[in-house]
């Protein structure tokens, strides 16, 4: 324990930051988005202007979330899923964070 607190006094150990933390998931979880919106997008065969026509937002949001600078919302994920006419899942789990649009059947 000492040697902990003498690490840390001297800076060598990140103490725990739960800001830090919460970034990181945050960050991970934009990341799978990123992913998921580009690959259903693409199995749909629309552009990033067309996805965002039928999901009712602009072509900047899906560029953007697309690049992995949109923490998805559950409005924002509701809005995709209507558009690509699919369900989705985010996943959280000790193995890191995944997101899926999954079509509804026909």
């Amino acid at each position: 324990m000492r040697r902990r607190r003498d690490a840390l006094l001297a800076g060598s150990v990140e103490p725990f930051d739960a800001e830090a933390r919460r970034q990181r998931a945050d960050a991970a979880a934009a990341m799978a988005f990123a992913k998921a919106v580009y690959d259903a997008r693409k199995a749909a065969g629309w552009s990033e202007a067309e996805l965002a026509e039928r999901a009712g937002l602009v072509e900047d949001d899906i560029v953007c979330a697309e690049e992995s600078g949109t923490v998805p919302t559950p409005e924002l994920l509701e809005r995709l899923a209507r558009a690509l006419d699919s369900d989705v899942t985010l996943t959280w789990s000790a193995t890191g964070v995944t997101a899926r649009f999954e079509r509804r059947a026909a």
